[in-house]
């Protein structure tokens, strides 16, 4: 820049004094101008902008989701006398009602029970249903 001895009509601030317009590029000025020194960005980096806010946003909601955590409701595994115990009742119930289907008139197994055989047949039958339930 050249300073001439009369001052210009124009009034110069200090920065566009201390800049050499020798080293501005026009197409900068005019790029730069028209956005108020935002530099334009492109469709592909406003796209990848907008997918981050997306991702950051889906991050957030899944920090601030409250998940339920699993419980183990198996309190381990049964005794070893767990299974055989189980089949015993089961099969002990069905020899006594065989037993006393097959005696007839002497109401066996336990003959002064009368009919109330065939309940103990059942109730053991039954007590080994109720353990499998718990069978693990």
């Amino acid at each position: 820049m050249s300073k001439s001895s009369k001052p210009s009509d124009e009034p110069k601030d200090a920065v566009s004094d201390a800049v050499d317009e020798s080293l501005i590029d026009p197409a900068e000025t005019a790029e730069t101008s028209d956005t108020l020194g935002v530099a334009k960005k492109t469709k592909a980096e406003r796209e990848a902008e907008k997918e981050e806010a997306r991702r950051e946003k889906e991050r957030e909601t899944l920090r601030r989701r409250t998940t339920p955590q699993p419980v183990k409701l198996d309190g381990g595994k049964n005794p070893g006398w767990w299974v055989p115990t189980m089949l015993g009742f089961m099969v002990l119930g069905l020899i006594w009602l065989v037993v006393y289907y097959l005696s007839g008139s002497k109401q066996y197994p336990v003959p002064s029970l009368n009919q109330w055989n065939m309940a103990v047949g059942f109730a053991l039958i039954m007590i080994g249903f109720i353990m499998t339930t718990r069978w693990k």
